[in-house]
């Protein structure tokens, strides 16, 4: 995106402090990235204030500063008057805020008008399928999408100052922590299409309920367009998003009630629909059936075509959830009117790299599935499905501690140690929630206290059956903090040797 000064001071509704307009060559919350030329924003972190780093920031060349009104005398007078003079300081009330100002001015100036949006949220599952959308529409023009986890109130915004003006297509993934938030985001974004991926229980210690979840991740049509120009594409095999009555009450509350809801799925009401799914050791494939007048949106006319639509599709990523996610991929682009055989095209290529937090590691003695980015339910029960589907002899599950879950915590772990009854032959489990993993589990199992134990238990499991020549495929999962990274770096490296 072009950012310029007098820009800036538009969108944020300030008088213009000079003559002198200034290009900005990109924008900044970390002083060590500063360069000649830059917006550095002066943010509170949670150890540190960017108020700190100003006169580092204009030092290395910032050429504007954003910083928070309450803290000009101190800069003025501990900041030398030559050195302010090299930059220009936009005060404003909260910095934070403004930065969301900036971004929702740049998205809604005239030459973005025809950018079209798609927002992406949920409890898990959400970055693959912003990476499958971004994918497919990138079949239909110049697509942007968000990098890495900048799906907050400060990443989003970069998301957005880094957006090429010639991209016709955006995708953009949004986090959620509390009520609110998603709100806040949604209303810079304006998205045409927004999709939910699940409602799950990742938040429910902060939220309390299910249902005060699925009223969280519903805030993401507080920044559409209330006309059937938008539409709401949803689960439909979510036991919370598939209650479209529930739904609908919600965005009668949000008033968003001219919103087309659409689901996707396998259920046999779904808009959507997942048909003769099968899977091989590399790929998966299945038909996607739909009615055109589900993509008509608000272009819906006397007598179109209603004949069910049948596309063989072909995804080289595994797990069942994979489906569902590849499902909503292509039900964006027949919306958006991208052509859908170049899409599916597209989406036969997604793999490797773009799947970001779940690496497949193929070694001599058999498969990690290495999915230590993070943990909760839901995942846990996705990862166990791709275990289930690994060509292998022996599976193993090394699960470990799943934070965050409040009084839910035990029932959660017990869920999953029965679920993974279904995926794995044994079960590894540390931490100290680990027993509840195992009082459900039906297998083999085995219960750590440490990180190392754990993997001493993983390698010998490795000889034991190395030794009788079976394959063996081994998850490795839990929250981050409990450093499951560190497990599947030890396997990878013992079973490479």
């Amino acid at each position: 995106m072009r950012i310029t000064l007098n820009r800036i001071y538009r969108f944020l509704g300030l008088n213009q402090q000079t003559n002198n307009d200034i290009v900005i060559s990109q924008v900044v919350v970390d002083s060590r990235k500063v360069t000649k030329g830059s917006m550095f924003v002066a943010l509170h972190g949670e150890r540190t204030d960017g108020h700190e780093y100003i006169a580092c920031a204009i030092e290395k060349g910032a050429a504007v500063i954003l910083a928070e009104e309450n803290y000009r005398r101190k800069i003025e007078s501990d900041i030398a008057s030559a050195l302010l003079k090299k930059a220009t300081i936009v005060y404003v009330e909260d910095t934070l805020k403004a930065m969301g100002i900036i971004a929702g001015g740049l998205l809604n100036d005239a030459e973005m008008l025809t950018l079209r949006k798609v927002a992406v949220t949920g409890s898990v599952g959400k970055t693959t399928t912003k990476e499958m959308i971004a994918c497919c529409l990138s079949a239909g023009g110049n697509t942007h999408k968000t990098q890495g986890n900048r799906n907050s109130e400060i990443g989003f915004p970069m998301t957005i100052y880094d957006m090429p003006e010639d991209s016709e297509f955006a995708v953009c993934e949004m986090g959620m922590r509390g009520l609110g938030q998603i709100k806040y985001l949604t209303e810079i974004f304006r998205p045409h299409v927004a999709v939910v991926t699940n409602i799950g229980i990742a938040h429910i210690e902060l939220l309390g309920s299910q249902q005060n979840i699925l009223r969280a991740k519903l805030e993401i049509v507080l920044g559409m367009e209330n006309s059937e120009k938008s539409v709401l594409l949803l689960n439909g095999d979510d036991i919370m998003l598939s209650n479209k009555e529930a739904v609908l009450q919600i965005l009668a509350e949000y008033g968003a009630d001219k919103i087309l809801v659409r689901y996707f799925g396998t259920d046999e009401k779904c808009d959507f629909r997942i048909c003769n799914a099968q899977s091989t050791d590399k790929s998966q494939m299945f038909t996607l059936c739909y009615a055109e007048t589900a993509r008509y949106a608000a272009r819906t006319t006397p007598g179109a075509q209603t004949a069910e639509k049948r596309l063989d599709v072909t995804i080289n990523v595994p797990g069942a959830h994979n489906l569902m996610n590849a499902a909503a991929s292509l039900a964006c682009a027949l919306l958006m009117d991208v052509d859908i055989d170049k899409a599916i095209a597209c989406l036969t290529e997604f793999g490797g790299e773009d799947v970001i937090r779940q690496k497949i590691i193929t070694t001599a003695k058999g498969t990690i599935i290495d999915d230590t980015y993070n943990a909760g339910p839901e995942s846990m029960k996705a990862a166990l499905s791709v275990l289930s589907g690994m060509k292998a002899d022996i599976k193993i599950a090394a699960l470990a501690d799943m934070l965050e879950l409040g009084t839910f915590s035990c029932k959660a772990h017990e869920e999953v140690g029965e679920a993974a009854s279904f995926c794995a032959d044994i079960l590894v489990a540390y931490g100290r929630l680990a027993e509840h993993y195992g009082s459900k589990f039906r297998g083999r199992k085995f219960m750590t206290d440490e990180l190392d134990d754990t993997v001493n238990v993983l390698k010998e499991l490795i000889d034991h059956y190395c030794m009788q020549s079976k394959n063996v495929a081994i998850l490795v999962k839990g929250s981050n903090s409990m450093k499951m990274n560190t497990v599947a770096n030890a396997l990878q490296e013992y079973m490479n040797n």
